[in-house]
């Protein structure tokens, strides 16, 4: 039986379908072990694969589009979310985005997706985010929150299912970037190149077997609730129903787009001042998925 090591972020809605996939079996009838490696983020994720450490990763758009740039020959070969679900998030006492000015924001990483969108806030709000404000970089989605709840940090970008919980305890949300509709790759499985040339059988037996588990994932929300909590570490079944939803929706377009890989490199030109020099159509391969 091949074996196959994925890596993904502790906290993500989206990775509920392959512990599914897992927990039904999917894999073993596919011919396919997988070794799982939960990490502090997607972006880590991204680099232990492009290092060779890891086959396959679950990693945002950010991450893939840096992991490029740096010559690791990344490749999508199924999309999670295609679409930007990203919200930012003030602590208790911000009430405009100006009330930022001078005060500490969090984020991941910097090649993280969620500062990529966080920068995007603050230069679409006239911020600098240089000068304008604190960027503390915590590590993971968990840490940002816990500090955001805390008022340590006064403000952080993150997906469903945080902004959704935000509204609820009452904590603004000073820009939603789900109104703003376009293809936009937020989280998609990866390997590189040099795996998917190496081993293509156990590759389509894999992303067979995942895709089982993302019908699983989408046949109801109890079915996925246990994972969704597990992936979430959150209780609130109205939040949980609400990602559920949004992640089910999300699944059926899971043949990677490279318009929506296109979009987040034009983000990481005209907000990270970093120069592009990539095809998104060589970054997308969609071959290894079932017929």
């Amino acid at each position: 039986m091949a074996t196959v090591r994925v890596g993904h972020s502790s906290n993500g809605a989206g990775f509920a379908a392959l512990s599914m996939a897992e927990e039904a079996g999917c894999f073993d009838r596919h011919g396919v072990q997988i070794v799982r490696t939960e990490l502090p983020s997607t972006g880590t994720a991204m680099a232990l694969a492009a290092a060779g450490e890891l086959d396959v990763a679950g990693a945002s758009g950010m991450a893939i589009v840096r992991a490029a740039l740096a010559g690791a020959e990344p490749l999508i070969v199924m999309s999670i979310e295609a679409s930007n679900v990203f919200a930012v998030m003030g602590a208790t006492g911000i009430q405009t985005p100006d009330d930022l000015r001078g005060r500490v924001v969090g984020a991941n990483g910097e090649s993280e997706q969620d500062y990529l969108m966080l920068r995007k806030a603050l230069v679409g709000w006239g911020l600098d985010p240089e000068a304008d404000v604190v960027t503390e970089f915590r590590g993971s989605r968990g840490r940002n929150w816990e500090a955001l709840i805390r008022g340590e940090i006064h403000a952080m970008a993150a997906t469903v299912p945080l902004p959704n919980l935000a509204r609820k305890l009452g904590l603004p949300v000073l820009r939603d970037f789900s109104t703003e509709h376009g293809p936009y790759q937020l989280g998609a499985y990866v390997t590189t190149r040099a795996f998917a040339s190496r081993a293509p059988h156990t590759l389509r037996g894999f992303l067979a077997a995942l895709l089982e588990g993302y019908r699983l994932f989408q046949s109801s929300f109890e079915a996925a609730l246990p994972q969704l909590r597990a992936r979430t570490k959150l209780d609130d079944l109205e939040v949980l129903r609400q990602t559920w939803e949004l992640f089910a929706h999300a699944m059926n377009a899971h043949e990677p787009d490279p318009a929506a890989i296109a979009a987040v490199c034009a983000d990481v030109e005209g907000v990270m001042g970093l120069p592009v020099d990539v095809d998104p159509a060589a970054l997308v391969d969609a071959t290894f998925l079932p017929g």
